[in-house]
């Protein structure tokens, strides 16, 4: 059979010998369900030398399921995009690049696929958009043509021969295969809760007539003709399944090409469901297994997700659930809320709510503890938990300020510790909890009392001194100095004012008292002055009236630098 189709494609080499085009080798063949087979892409330009390939291919998904696609011996040395498809939109996509100099020949392969046959039925491979890019640097289009196949899948009675199924293609000359696009749905391989459709297509240069059909057949070749030269159509209320456009465009050389898009609609959400917990809706494990299984009967489900408290709703995909159970993230003890949302393929989505408990593990418990320490001495715990469990320690200040270090336990279920860092004197609260090999939490122990005393700097009989004790005392000890210090200098400047004070008496009562013997000297030397006005005086009246004059200024004199010396000295 192949070799008669590589004839046939030979015989009609020169039809095409001025144009390129695209075909699917081989072009039929009959398989039973189960059956794996390839079908080969091929691209013939004799006479021009082509540099690129695109295009994207139709298939039925309920008939046909691609297995992989493979380069093997491709002209392609360079793809735009690596070679994909979609079992659930039935699309394979391909565009590729072919180096300098270009591609001239009759048979090039592009792409080979290989297929597994799915269900019965007459099952059409076909080219829904496509180009051939020439080498000439212009990327001029110059696909003529494209040829598809068509498979036998076990016993039909809906077979289709291959002269209808590529009945599609235009002739030489015909509009090529347009491109349909959708506002509404605008990705063929997905699928929308939108129940209205709009769809367009560009009308070629030169077109003279257009049919169009919309069904559930993927590729229905439209035969009634549509007045006026349209280039969209909206359809409302659509029930819920996969949809065609197939449309066609005339011109004065014939019937073009028939190109078709995939439109999928559902509306329905998936079907409810209950959210069970098959060890429990209460226990301590930090993970409880859930179990929240659905359906959907259009698009089939896309993901699940699930909030737990306040969380966000992460993405479970379905194959990670599909056969159940799924673990929640690790949760602190406490009673949380679970919300799933099982999601659709077009975005519909079935919400159910519940709730669970995890309970708190037993508290480690501490053997032994020291209610006192003195400060630089280390902290020394030791206790008993869970095998293999981490023990946190919590140590609480005077001032609110928590500071933690953890240990893990042995084998055993024992465990030691010791504060690594240096705890200031004051009084502090401790407390522990365990976290075991699960992620299980426990509750707090008890709050443990602890006093961190000050090293003291030396002792007397019964007396300890520490540097708080001594610094205290010299304290007091400066400030005793000082007060005495300010003692004395008061006492000291309050008798030099009062000494000041009874000076100035002094000096003032010593001239009054020098001043009434001054006049009496006087008296007396006047006295003798007026004897010398009757007779003379005598030789030593003479004398004594001189040394009372002398001695009366010496006497003065003297008294003046005493006490001066006595102000300047106080």
């Amino acid at each position: 059979m192949k070799n008669k189709i590589y004839l046939l494609g030979f015989l009609l080499l020169p039809y095409f010998a001025h144009a390129a085009t695209l075909s699917i080798l081989p072009a039929t063949g009959s398989y039973g369900s189960g059956d794996v087979f390839q079908a080969s892409v091929y691209v013939s330009s004799p006479l021009e030398a082509i540099n690129a390939v695109q295009g994207t291919i139709s298939f039925p998904e309920t008939n046909l399921e691609v297995v992989s696609l493979s380069k093997m011996g491709s002209i392609v040395g360079l793809w735009v995009q690596e070679p994909t498809f979609s079992n659930l939109a039935g699309v394979i996509n391909l565009e590729g690049v072919v180096l300098n100099p270009g591609f001239i020949g009759s048979s090039g392969k592009v792409l080979t696929v290989t297929f597994r046959a799915r269900a019965a039925g007459s099952v059409p491979v076909v080219f829904s958009s496509s180009s051939v890019l020439a080498n000439d640097g212009q990327g001029t289009n110059v696909l003529k043509g494209f040829t598809g196949s068509t498979y036998i899948i076990g016993d039909t009675t809906t077979q289709q021969s291959a002269a209808e199924a590529t009945s599609a293609l235009g002739e030489l000359g015909t509009p090529g295969s347009i491109v349909i696009t959708s506002s509404t749905h605008p990705d063929p391989s997905k699928w929308y809760n939108i129940s209205d459709a709009s769809l367009a297509w560009k009308l070629p240069a030169g077109a003279t007539g257009v049919r169009y059909a919309f069904d559930h057949n993927a590729r229905t070749i439209p035969s009634v003709d549509v007045p006026g030269l349209i280039s969209s159509k909206t359809f409302s209320n659509l029930e819920d399944g996969v949809w065609y456009m197939h449309v066609r465009i005339k011109n004065d050389k014939g019937w073009g090409a028939v190109a078709h898009f995939r439109v999928a609609i559902d509306t329905v959400p998936p079907l409810s469901f209950k959210i069970s917990f098959p060890h429990g809706s209460i226990s301590d494990d930090p993970r409880p297994v859930v179990y929240f299984n659905t359906t959907d009967k259009g698009s089939g489900i896309s993901h699940y997700a699930v909030r737990v408290g306040e969380n966000d709703l992460p993405i479970v995909e379905e194959r990670d659930i599909s056969s159940n159970p799924y673990a929640v993230p690790s949760q602190l003890p406490g009673k949380r809320a679970i919300l799933v949302q099982a999601v659709d393929k077009a975005g519909n989505l079935t919400t159910e709510t519940s709730e669970f408990e995890v309970q708190s593990i037993a508290p480690p418990k501490i053997i032994d503890f020291p209610t006192s320490m003195v400060e630089g001495d280390s902290l020394r715990i030791r206790g008993t938990t869970y095998i293999g469990a981490t023990i946190n320690a919590y140590v609480k200040n005077e001032k609110g300020e928590i500071d933690t270090e953890a240990t893990k336990s042995t084998g055993l279920g024992d465990f030691g510790f010791m504060w690594s860092k240096h705890l200031d004197p004051g009084v502090y609260i401790v407390t522990f909890d365990a976290i075991d090999i699960r992620g299980a939490t426990s509750i707090r122990t008890e709050p443990l009392t602890l006093e961190v005393k000050r090293r003291a700097l030396f002792a007397i009989g019964s007396l300890i001194v520490d540097y708080v004790s001594l610094a205290l005392f010299l304290v007091f000890c400066i400030a005793g100095l000082a007060f005495l210090g300010w003692y004395l200098l008061s006492k000291i400047i309050f008798f030099k004012t009062k000494l000041r004070k009874d000076l100035h008496k002094m000096d003032h009562d010593f001239h009054k008292a020098f001043a009434l013997l001054a006049k009496d000297f006087e008296d007396e030397i006047k006295h003798l002055e007026g004897v010398r006005s009757m007779r003379e005086l005598t030789q030593e009246e003479e004398r004594i009236v001189k040394k009372m004059r002398q001695n009366l200024d010496d006497a003065e004199e003297y008294l003046e630098e005493e006490l001066r010396g006595i102000e300047n000295k106080l």
